[in-house]
């Protein structure tokens, strides 16, 4: 961070936003597969396809309105006099934002199979770090790598395993042999598509990033646009295709007001939590290693926080205190893999110094 940005950019450390742009991605994502979620079941035939162009919608309102209005006040302030998109930026940008989007359709299509929310999220926010940092390993293959932390990285991803395995006996506990058994491996394929959208979806936008011009907030404000325009893209596609993919008529997209409304804001959501993670990034002290396990440590517990909080208000009754802790179980050990992963993945390789000449 420059001295100029210390004193007179819009968002100085000195007043905890390092710390507050985390949480926001932590409650935005928390509560992101449950309005996902009640947005599918708000639709009679419970397809996931219809909840798809209204996340576009709200994606696409907040990644609009965030980067305008930062923007600006970035001109305003004179913290970036200079900047612009590109070409390249907005090409990559925009790819990102199609594997965003294939992400969010695969968590609907994983919900839509009748496991709820607090099954599907802690899995999907387990995998996509590790396929993240895999990705990324493949591209740029660390130059050294601490043995112990080599180790306890993959203790990590066997404790992440673990974890899920857990949470899914909560399932079989909880609803009976019978109950969704059969969408169970149906469940597991979604989740699995949406970690490996997401976990490369990261790094590519931050490839479009670095192709933009201005301050680092802004080109990470430009890409998000692009992101957001990718998701309502994606959004009118799977309208049009709607009646090749499925039983129901376009007209059925706009069919109820609730499943129109809690797709926005779970498309608002989504992009909230990105927000959140370029903030945190871009100005938190130690960066993505204090960041990201903050955030993905946080996403699943504050998961499970809502749902037992819609499970009061929807029943009047607290969750089964004979299977609970079992789901409880399971996310603790998720959340504490989860965080040994990104304590112990390896750096990437610092870029060969430019010989003079």
């Amino acid at each position: 961070m420059t001295s100029h940005d210390s004193k007179s950019g819009l968002l100085p450390a000195a007043i905890g936003l390092w710390l507050l742009a985390p949480a926001l991605s932590v409650f935005s994502w928390g509560g992101y597969g449950h309005a996902a979620h009640a947005s599918n079941f708000s639709f009679p035939s419970h397809n996931g396809l219809l909840s798809i162009p209204w996340i576009g919608v709200g994606y696409l309102l907040a990644g609009v309105a965030v980067p305008a209005i930062t923007i600006f006040l970035l001109h305003r302030s004179r913290s970036e006099t200079e900047g612009g998109m590109t070409k390249a930026g907005i090409v990559e940008g925009f790819f990102a934002g199609l594997l965003g989007a294939v992400g969010a359709n695969s968590v609907v299509f994983a919900l839509s199979t009748g496991i709820g929310a607090h099954i599907v999220m802690p899995i999907v926010f387990g995998g996509a770090p590790v396929v993240n940092t895999l990705y990324v390993m493949l591209r740029q293959p660390p130059s050294s790598w601490d043995p112990k932390k080599k180790k306890l990285f993959f203790l990590g991803i066997g404790l992440l395993i673990g974890g899920a395995a857990i949470v899914l006996s909560y399932k079989h506990l909880a609803g009976g042999a019978k109950e969704g058994e059969g969408q169970i491996a149906v469940a597991l394929f979604w989740c699995a598509c949406a970690f490996l959208a997401w976990g490369i979806y990261g790094p590519i936008m931050h490839g479009a990033q670095a192709k933009m011009h201005g301050s680092p907030l802004g080109k990470a404000m430009r890409t998000l646009l692009w992101v957001g325009v990718a998701y309502l893209v994606y959004g009118a596609l799977m309208v049009a295709l709607l009646p090749i993919l499925s039983e129901d008529s376009i007209a059925t997209v706009f069919s109820t007001a609730d499943g129109a409304l809690w797709g926005v804001v779970a498309g608002i959501l989504g992009c909230l939590g990105a927000v959140g993670i370029i903030l945190g990034v871009r100005y938190a002290p130690g960066s993505p290693l204090l960041v990201m396990p903050i955030v993905f440590g946080g996403a699943p517990v504050m998961n499970t926080l809502y749902w037992i909080a819609i499970e009061k208000s929807g029943s009047g009754n607290w969750p089964n205190p004979a299977t609970l802790p079992v789901l409880l179980l399971g996310v603790a050990v998720g959340v504490f893999g989860l965080i040994v992963v990104l304590r112990n993945k390896p750096a990437p390789p610092k870029p060969a110094k430019k010989v003079a000449g």
